[in-house]
């Protein structure tokens, strides 16, 4: 018998023996164009298969890091501005000089400093000043006005003057006594200016040594309980501040940003026009002041409007950048952690947004994972084996 027997290529060998191999780990994995390793999903497997970083309990604690579990909740829509904080319409107060003379200023009153409600903050003295020659007429004045007093007293009841014409002599009297009073007491040991009300000193105007006349103003308080935010978004955001309800604002270059939401906040005003030669338009937003804020303080802010649900969003503290990608770090077993790719949408200021890598339920390191990153460069170990 003739044996027919074809040539067969050692290539095609090759190709017939790769495809009897098994696949390993048990997962089923296609190849990418670009050469990565894919699940069956189409994600880059990267993600499960990737270095651990393996840390001691003493180091994990040192770090600082707190871990918890990713899962979709609530997140509004946000819209960033920024803006200034400005103390209510009638959160603030003029201090007037009650007489002409010397102004004093106590030690320790400078812009910015807390005052309380009585608290003596000038004293004006006459002492030395020609203002103090006036005292002699002021008491004139005020016998004189104390006479016209009389005398309406003892026509009012026969109807011989009016009840108006009364009342004019009795406020001239008062006027008078308030006169000789305050300038009487400027003329001698002088006299306290006390603050109106508690918060702080917004503006001084005078310094210590300076003349200053009757009713010329000292300085203003500003109160700091209540204060009220201007916060400039874009025009093209205005559409997104229907249902505003919240806010957080942070002081530029700070670190710390502050929830409204815990602090009384109310949406005063969102302005029907944009400021004169911007595109900005103005939010007025009030809440008590936590005591992180001034009045001028300059804040960067994110108003929370429409409420979404079922969104992963992850503390800021647990996002690390790395060569333009976004990673967070998984903990795949105790003190142990995988970095993970994630795509990150709308921030609050707070909390970021994940809009891709997450499905929920994964163990995150909420805080400390750029301390993670740092020790990953000097311990990462090889993947495990799945073997425990």
């Amino acid at each position: 018998m003739t044996l027919n027997i074809k040539f067969i290529p050692a290539a095609w060998l090759v190709a017939a023996a790769l495809l009897c191999l098994p696949v390993s780990c048990g997962d089923s994995h296609s190849s990418g164009e670009d050469g990565k390793e894919k699940t069956e999903s189409g994600a880059d497997s990267h993600d499960e298969h990737g270095e651990e970083i393996k840390m001691t309990p003493e180091a994990f604690k040192a770090a600082g890091i707190e871990v918890g579990t990713a899962e979709p909740g609530t997140f509004s829509v946000v819209v960033k501005g920024q803006g200034v904080i400005e103390s209510p319409a009638d959160g603030s107060a003029t201090i007037s000089a009650p007489a002409s003379g010397i102004v004093k200023v106590r030690e320790g009153i400078v812009p910015g400093a807390a005052v309380s409600a009585g608290e003596r903050l000038f004293t004006v003295s006459s002492r030395g000043t020609a203002q103090a020659d006036a005292t002699a007429g002021l008491i004139a004045a005020r016998d004189a006005a104390a006479r016209e007093l009389k005398r309406a007293e003892e026509l009012l009841p026969d109807n011989l003057i009016t009840r108006r014409e009364y009342e004019q002599a009795k406020a001239a009297y008062e006027a008078a006594k308030a006169a000789v009073a305050g300038v009487g007491a400027a003329s001698s040991r002088g006299v306290a200016v006390a603050s109106p009300m508690a918060g702080h000193i917004a503006t001084l105007d005078v310094a210590s040594g300076a003349f200053v006349e009757m009713g010329q103003p000292l300085a203003t308080v500003a109160q700091t309980r209540r204060l009220v935010a201007r916060i400039d978004v874009s025009e093209r955001d205005r559409a997104r501040l229907a249902g505003v309800a919240g806010a957080n604002l942070r002081v530029a270059g700070a670190d710390e940003t502050v929830s409204l939401a815990d602090h009384g906040f109310r949406l005063l005003s969102v302005s029907p026009s944009t400021q004169s030669g911007t595109h900005y338009v103005p939010v007025y937003v009030e809440f008590d002041n936590p005591g992180t804020f001034a009045n001028g303080s300059v804040v960067e802010a994110w108003l929370l409007a429409s409420p979404r649900e079922g969104v992963i969003a992850l503390p800021k503290s647990a996002i690390v950048e790395d060569g333009g990608f976004c990673y967070v770090y998984e903990e795949v077993h105790p003190s142990v952690f995988r970095k993970h790719e994630v795509t990150v949408g709308s921030t609050d200021g707070s909390r970021v947004e994940i809009t891709s890598g997450l499905r929920g339920g994964e163990r995150i390191a909420m805080s400390g994972a750029l301390r993670i990153k740092m020790a990953g460069m000097g311990s990462a170990i090889p993947a495990h084996s799945h073997n425990h």
